[in-house]
Order: C-alpha cells, then sequence, then structure tokens
C-alpha cells in the first residue's frame, strides 16, 4: 500500500528540478544562479520572487527554499523568442492550457514569459538533449508555486516541501536506503544541506 501511495506521487513528486546555472529573477530585478541560493543556504533566502497569478498578474513572493535533488539529465526547451530552460523530463510549467510537465509538452505549445512588468506566451520551437547535470529544486510560498528566470521564462517548482507528510515522499532515500538523488556526489560535497 505505501509503495502505491509513493509510485502514484512519483510523477509530480521526485526530483522536478532545474539545472544549477539556471539564473532566478529576484523581485528587485537582481538575479542569481539557483546554485548560489542553494550555496549560500537558508539564512540567505530571506528573496522574493516573481510569481504568476491565476489570474495573469506578477506579484512578489516568496523563496521558501533551493534543494540540492542530485544529477539527472537536463532536458531544453527552447521558445521562439530564444529564451530557454534545463530542466529534468518532470518539470512543470504553467501554460495557458493549464499546468504541463516536460514530458507532456509539445512543439508549438506556449510558455508564459516575463515581458517588462507583463506576461506574454510564446511557442516552444525545439527540445534539445542534455548531459548530467547537478539538478535544484526551488520551491516559492503558496498559493503561487512558480517563479521568472532571468530570461522571462515562468516555470512551476516541484512542491518538495511542505507537505502534509512532512516531505518523505519527495526523499526516497527514506523508503529504499540510499537516494539516486546522492548518486555521483562526493561525500561531504552538499555542505549538510538537506537533499530533496
Amino acid at each position: 500500500m505505501v509503495w502505491k501511495i509513493i509510485e502514484d506521487s512519483a510523477s509530480y513528486s521526485f526530483n522536478a528540478c532545474v539545472t544549477g546555472d539556471t539564473m532566478f529573477r529576484k523581485a528587485d530585478g537582481t538575479v542569481e544562479s539557483v546554485y548560489k541560493l542553494w550555496d549560500h543556504g537558508p539564512d540567505s533566502w530571506n528573496i522574493k520572487g516573481l510569481s504568476l497569478t491565476n489570474d495573469g498578474q506578477l506579484v512578489e513572493n516568496e523563496l521558501v527554499s533551493v534543494k540540492y535533488a542530485g544529477r539527472r539529465t537536463a532536458l531544453r526547451i527552447v521558445l521562439k523568442n530564444g529564451a530557454h530552460i534545463d530542466c529534468t523530463h518532470n518539470h512543470k510549467f504553467p501554460t495557458p492550457a493549464g499546468e504541463k510537465r516536460f514530458d507532456q509538452l509539445k512543439v508549438g505549445d506556449e510558455l508564459y514569459v516575463r515581458i517588462g512588468k507583463s506576461v506574454a506566451t510564446f511557442p516552444i520551437v525545439k527540445f534539445e538533449q542534455g548531459k548530467l547535470e547537478h539538478m535544484y529544486d526551488v520551491e516559492m510560498r503558496s498559493p503561487y508555486h512558480n517563479f521568472t528566470l532571468e530570461n522571462g521564462i515562468i516555470t512551476s517548482n516541484s512542491h518538495c516541501s511542505g507537505q502534509q507528510d512532512g516531505g518523505n515522499a519527495h526523499r526516497p532515500e527514506r523508503y529504499r536506503g540510499r537516494s539516486e538523488a546522492l548518486q555521483g556526489v562526493q561525500k561531504g560535497s552538499l555542505g549538510g544541506r538537506e537533499v530533496c
């Protein structure tokens, strides 16, 4: 029974992340890489980003956490305006057709992009296979679980923490021994930070 619950949640729970060089746009207009946000740790997370509301407005929203999620194959989405994002196969995006995972998108689907203080949509023109990358989960405060990148793309987070189960469904190592998220990472390189 427990394993069935874990399998059912796997499509949205595990490692729906972005690469460390993804540039997070702060509400004050400055940017910082997701890796640096993670590396600075929780003491530096008194940061606000920009999130898209259900009625299409951009609002300031609190960064809750950044967690290391292991090495995964990065996949790239390229939009018509040239903007791109590198993420995992199950990373989510708010779209005009509702929230979709990377593996549910196709060429021609549109993603939201911040243009100045407003939001537009641009179609996807291609997908590219990447290489193994260190991945990170960015979590924004409810109810707007999305954030804006330097290039304007608005993307969802994977809600790694703050779940009713205490976040355990997002930590497969609690169920199956050593986490896949730790493969390829040298012992001690996580600096004591929580692994998603």
